[in-house]
């Protein structure tokens, strides 16, 4: 009996010395050599993990795959074309470019004898697909890249099918019908394009706004127009801002032959009325303006103060639905924080919640991106505002929400002798494509990209257009005539099917900048 009972007593000293206080099992320590499991399962590995906007991903799996049971996840996911080129090597390829900066790839799937693939998450780091100092590859409204003159030519007395004179703002595109619509503000007319050109001086297709190429003078009437500036392709239909006839007139449907005749005028009561207002009938000089993916228009009321926003794009004149910048629709004064209906001497400085001279914006109807023209900088709503005058989470070109200097990148009130790449100068249009950020700085002669959406305020930017730097602002790098790679004055900045297409206002241009 003593031999049992010394046993039992071995066995509760052996549990008790392997288990913890919990009271949870012992840890199981696996064989040696690993889990055969494990070894059984598919790799795969990258062979590039440094790559360029354009270039490929090339995937190698450890054995042969079955290519549809491969799922592709992360945020590369939505660019990537497929090709194997062999059972065990896949190419990634983007549809365009890839976004910029570090992006993680995620695989799964099974091998062709049916093992399944260890899960695959790996970082890919992708240079931005537009560069600092980068040159043009396509001019429109002049016959070479060194010609920065209205019209091609001091002599020129008349407009034509391929001349610009002073474009003021982004390009617009319609891809159901592959329109690109070019702004040509100071000849009055829309100039109209089937795609955008792939060769220098190219002659537009129709004219929106005039009988003909040759006739420029304004009007403020149903089918003309004085000094267009912000257009838009979106929704079915297309949209002018005229800010010296102090409304917006939408078209019917996007024309695919000139002159055109508005169906809708906003912020006046007819077609050829054109006074400043400041009720929720009235506009006063606006500029840009913006279709959002749920329909709504937004409207930047430049010297009113404020943004303009409708549920739905109007069938009939009317008042807009809400506004933003301001308390309500009678308040239209500038950085007007006290809502006393003037600017008074404390009030010379920006807040996060108001506005000086609005004349651009994006939004994606979550985030909200405004260009503060006077104010010199970029206002940043990380969620869309509920409220009229609810504050920006970020501002970009300022060091912080009260500073409004141009260029003040030390914060002491006064302009600096040089820019930076945190700083602006009267930046006018601002677009959001494949995850970058994309601002026109105007009398800095640049454009600025950042890369990422921006996490902070006073964020710098990570590229630089038309400068070889960030420190350098004259227009066309202080050369008397513009090049492939200068800007003067631009205006307005888009990306359609993957290109940058900069609107080169000071020299009477738009470029097309390829993804590198």
């Amino acid at each position: 009996m003593l031999h049992r009972w010394l046993f039992a007593l071995l066995v509760v000293f052996m549990v008790s010395a392997c288990s913890d206080d919990s009271g949870a099992p012992p840890p199981q320590v696996p064989p040696p050599g690993g889990n055969d499991d494990d070894e059984e399962l598919v790799v795969a590995s990258l062979e590039n993990r440094a790559i360029g906007a354009t270039e490929s991903i090339l995937v190698s799996f450890s054995k042969p795959m079955d290519g549809e049971s491969l799922v592709i996840d992360g945020p590369l996911a939505d660019h990537a074309e497929l090709e194997w080129t062999a059972d065990d090597a896949l190419t990634l390829s983007p549809r365009g470019y890839w976004p910029p900066g570090k992006q993680q790839l995620i695989l799964e799937g099974d091998a062709a004898d049916g093992t399944a693939l260890r899960r695959f998450e790996e970082d890919v780091e992708i240079a931005s697909p537009f560069v600092t100092g980068q040159a043009a590859s396509v001019v429109i409204g002049q016959s070479v890249f060194t010609v920065g003159t209205p019209r091609q030519s001091e002599e020129a007395l008349y407009s034509d099918a391929n001349t610009l004179d002073q474009p003021g703002s982004g390009v617009a595109y319609a891809p159901e019908k592959n329109l690109v619509f070019i702004a040509d503000t100071q000849d009055s007319r829309i100039l109209a394009f089937r795609g955008l050109p792939e060769m220098n001086n190219a002659n537009a297709n129709f004219v929106i706004g005039q009988d003909d190429f040759t006739h420029s003078s304004g009007a403020t009437t149903q089918d003309r127009m004085r000094l267009p500036q912000g257009i838009s392709a979106n929704g079915g239909h297309l949209i002018v801002g005229d800010p010296d006839s102090n409304r917006v007139i939408i078209y019917p449907d996007v024309p695919e032959a000139g002159p055109g005749m508005a169906s809708v005028v906003l912020g006046q009561p007819d077609f050829t009325s054109f006074e400043t207002n400041c009720g929720p009938d009235g506009m006063n000089h606006v500029h840009g303006h913006f279709v959002t993916p749920s329909g709504r228009l937004i409207v930047a009321d430049g010297v009113n103060n404020r943004l303009l926003v409708w549920n739905e794009i109007p069938s009939e004149t009317r008042a807009p639905d809400a506004v933003i910048g301001q308390s309500s629709f009678n308040h239209c004064a500038a950085n007007d924080a006290n809502q006393n209906a003037v600017t008074d001497a404390g009030e010379m400085q920006g807040t996060s919640y108001t506005l000086q001279h609005p004349t651009d914006l994006w939004t994606d109807d979550e985030r909200l991106v405004v260009v503060d023209n006077y104010n010199n900088r970029v206002l940043i709503w990380n969620s869309f505002p509920e409220e009229p005058m609810q504050p920006a989470d970020i501002v970009l070109g300022q060091p912080d929400m009260n500073s409004i200097i141009a260029n003040d990148g030390d914060g002491d009130g006064s302009e600096d002798a040089q820019p930076s790449a945190r700083t602006l100068n009267y930046p006018w249009s601002v677009t959001v494509a494949n995850g970058q950020l994309f601002v026109t700085d105007e009398l800095n002669n640049r454009v600025l990209v950042w890369n990422q959406w921006p996490s902070e305020s006073f964020q710098p930017a990570d590229e630089v257009i038309g400068q070889a730097s960030f420190e350098e602002a004259l227009p066309n790098r202080g050369a008397a005539t513009p090049d492939a790679d200068t800007l003067s004055g631009p205006k307005g900045v888009r990306v359609i099917d993957d290109r940058l297409v900069i609107t080169d206002t000071g020299n009477s241009r738009v470029l097309i900048f390829e993804a590198q």
